[in-house]
């Protein structure tokens, strides 16, 4: 024997389970999206590029660092006046 009113009160429940988890999961796939967005921001932002110093370049950064008394500390090298001078003044020096 069937009870009409428990299996529609099942169904309905079913119902509204799906729906609360389908929106459970739109919402997770929404904020995966933006998190996404933001990741692929920050990790362009932090790419390091390999440069190489020519060795004329660097005939020029030695004699820049003597005619001005720069201090290199010991076991820095040219990359160290890279990142300390982005504007390479010897160049224009």
């Amino acid at each position: 024997m069937k009870l009409g009113l428990t299996m529609q009160v099942e169904s309905w429940l079913g119902a509204a389970l799906l729906v609360i988890v389908t929106c459970f999961m739109i919402g997770v796939l929404f904020v995966a999206i933006s998190n996404y967005d933001s990741d692929t921001i920050e990790l362009n932002a932090s790419q390091t590029r390999v440069r190489t110093i020519t060795s004329t370049e660097r005939q020029i950064i030695a004699r820049w660092v003597n005619d001005t008394h720069t201090v290199v500390p010991e076991g820095k090298g040219y990359r160290y006046l890279v990142q300390q001078y982005p504007d390479r003044p010897w160049l224009s020096y």
